[in-house]
């Protein structure tokens, strides 16, 4: 098997489709030069660019929705927790829930068939919705796993870690940074973010380098509630233990809060 990766990340400010026409509008973006990637969108729909190439929605059933979510927050929790060196333990990180609007918005982008980012995913109460994306190129007869995909996928965004400094997190710097990308990261461990919605399309694609062949793409959108901003920080150091300024702690994820409620 040979396996192709590739991951993005930007910032937004920039099921039915019945209420699609709202993405149309003027204010549907925060930037009102960006077209909203709902604008028009029949996320049940395949673009032009799947045909005749074995498109594929996954369902992103109740079981696959918990196992994105517990990916996330078991991140979170780590960092959380100040268990990611030498970054501090954070005050008030949120576990994260589902949000079916920003899924169908990551439907929007992924039934398209193309790999990129979508220039605006605002929603009325999330204008400044926030996304990561991974690829993955797979090439012979041993198929790669829904899950597989999804843990492989979050893993590389949380390693972002080790290009990220405490001083990048206290503020978010402007443009590329020394050691690589952070954008992934600060994302994932953004404790504005609260809610989540992902989608998961598999299609074919011609390998035109060596010896041409037909490899299945997958492709993996993750919506966030908030994004990164030049100049914000990333999320709230604690100053003496973890969750501290929680009301209600997670259950499951003992650094993390239950809820947005925080003191």
């Amino acid at each position: 098997m040979i396996v192709a990766l590739m991951f993005l990340l930007v910032a937004a400010i920039p099921k039915s489709t019945a209420g699609s026409d709202k993405y149309c509008q003027n204010d549907s973006c925060p930037d009102s030069r960006l077209k909203n990637v709902g604008c028009g969108c029949m996320a049940a729909t395949y673009g032009p660019q799947c045909k005749d190439r074995n498109a594929r929605k996954i369902n992103l059933d109740d079981r696959l929705k918990t196992f994105l979510l517990d990916k996330h927050n078991t991140a979170r929790n780590l960092l959380a927790c100040g268990t990611v060196k030498p970054h501090p333990a954070a005050a008030k990180m949120i576990e994260l829930n589902w949000n079916d609007e920003l899924e169908f918005l990551a439907d929007c982008n992924t039934m398209k068939c193309v790999y990129g980012h979508d220039p605006c995913r605002s929603t009325s109460e999330y204008p400044f919705a926030g996304q990561n994306i991974a690829s993955k190129l797979v090439c012979g007869k041993t198929p790669l796993g829904v899950e597989q995909m999804i843990a492989d996928s979050v893993d590389v965004w949380f390693q972002e870690h080790q290009n990220t400094t405490p001083s990048m997190t206290d503020s978010f710097p402007q443009g590329k940074v020394p050691g690589g990308p952070i954008g992934h990261f600060t994302l994932l461990v953004n404790d504005m973010v609260e809610r989540i919605g992902c989608s998961y399309i598999t299609y074919q694609e011609q390998q035109q380098r060596g010896k041409k062949r037909t490899c299945q793409r997958h492709y993996l959108v993750c919506n966030y509630s908030y994004s990164n901003f030049v100049g914000e920080k990333t999320y709230t150091k604690s100053r003496q233990h973890p969750a501290e300024e929680c009301y209600f702690r997670s259950s499951k994820h003992s650094c993390l809060c239950s809820s947005s409620n925080s003191k």
